[in-house]
């Protein structure tokens, strides 16, 4: 299986699991946690540069949009700032838990730069993510 190929990882975790098999189930999920680090410090690296790795195909970022996640927040613990940001979205998690997603860019940079001010402002879980299509992709800049 190519080692980037998360999606293989993500199947074979949902097969473990379904079979009951916790100790497999879980080295694919830690193959597939470490696979999809390295892929997005790849990826980091040929936004910054413009060096490509060949041995790395990258398509599934042509055309993603990228957005910040803020974090998790209930509107006890919730930063009084949360709803000035653009385009934020609000998902609800269940027991007065929210999930908060802000931001829309066309690259990496864009959303990165922006990263670095909510970092600057107290937003330490903040993280950039990647979707493609209206789908989440495996890209995470946690």
């Amino acid at each position: 299986m190519d080692e980037y190929f998360l999606f293989g990882y993500q199947n074979q975790i949902a097969l473990y699991n379904q079979l009951k098999d916790d100790k497999n189930a879980m080295k694919s999920f830690k193959l597939h946690e470490k696979y999809k680090r390295e892929l997005t410090d790849i990826y980091k690296e040929y936004v910054r540069t413009g060096v490509k790795n060949d041995k790395v195909n990258l398509d599934f970022l042509e055309g993603a949009v990228f957005r910040i996640s803020l974090g998790i927040f209930n509107e006890y613990s919730m930063p009084i700032d949360i709803y000035l940001h653009e385009e934020i979205v609000t998902i609800p998690l269940g027991e007065d838990f929210y999930s908060f997603i802000c931001g829309n860019y066309d690259n990496f940079l864009s959303a990165e730069k922006y990263l670095q001010k909510l970092e600057a402002r107290g937003y330490i879980d903040a993280h950039i993510i990647a979707f493609k299509d209206g789908k989440r992709t495996d890209f995470s800049n946690d």
